[in-house]
């Protein structure tokens, strides 16, 4: 039987590769994305449906997922892709020097890379990424659970394994994701619902 699936982040990258690989298994893939024209253009090429969609507006997170199932009677799959990256050019430059120095002997300077993250940059990191894969599962598992049956795919991170000195906000949120996934994933395995995470990388 096709599987009901949403995709967040699937107009390009990772989360679209997802949502190519689910159409071509036959399912039907709803594609979310920010970009509402390219989460438009992706789900025309496989056969899906689109939706714009902020991932850390949970009130859209959830009238996204509503109306999957009220048009197809259920959801079988979220996969919760949707992250940022920011981009630091100084930071990485002041990290090869430390690097540098370090092969050659010599004592490493400060790299300054969480002393001179913003409040804002890293609200931002946590507000997509955690609030992001937060408001995806909450919603979902409110239709899985009275089903009894679901699967559910967070996108962490080599870095939420293991430390990545030049984007601390991008280890410590998808370090969160693994915490969010093992946690939801003992609670609800009873109930023949999957919750697992990936790590690319």
């Amino acid at each position: 039987m096709a599987r009901i699936a949403v995709v967040t982040g699937a107009a390009s990258g990772i989360g679209e590769a997802i949502a190519r690989r689910l159409a071509a298994d036959g399912d039907t893939v709803v594609v979310t994305d920010l970009d509402g024209d390219g989460a438009a253009a992706v789900a025309a090429e496989i056969g899906g449906e689109a939706a714009t969609l902020d991932v850390t507006d949970s009130g859209a997170f959830d009238a996204v997922v509503d109306g999957v199932v009220e048009r197809h009677g259920r959801l079988d799959v979220l996969v919760n892709n949707a992250g940022i990256l920011l981009h630091r050019p100084d930071a990485v430059e002041r990290l090869g020097a430390a690097m540098l120095a370090e092969m050659e002997g010599a004592a490493p300077p400060p790299v300054q890379v969480l002393s001179t993250l913003s409040d804002e940059a890293f609200d931002a990191t946590m507000k997509v990424h955690v609030y992001g894969t937060f408001h995806g599962v909450r919603a979902a598992l409110r239709h899985m659970e009275p089903a009894r049956r679901g699967w559910i795919v967070n996108l962490a991170s080599i870095y939420g394994l293991h430390p990545s000195p030049v984007t601390p906000e991008y280890a410590a949120a998808k370090h969160a994701i693994v915490g969010l996934t093992r946690s939801t994933g003992r609670e609800v395995a009873a109930l023949g619902i999957h919750v697992n995470a990936v790590a690319p990388g």
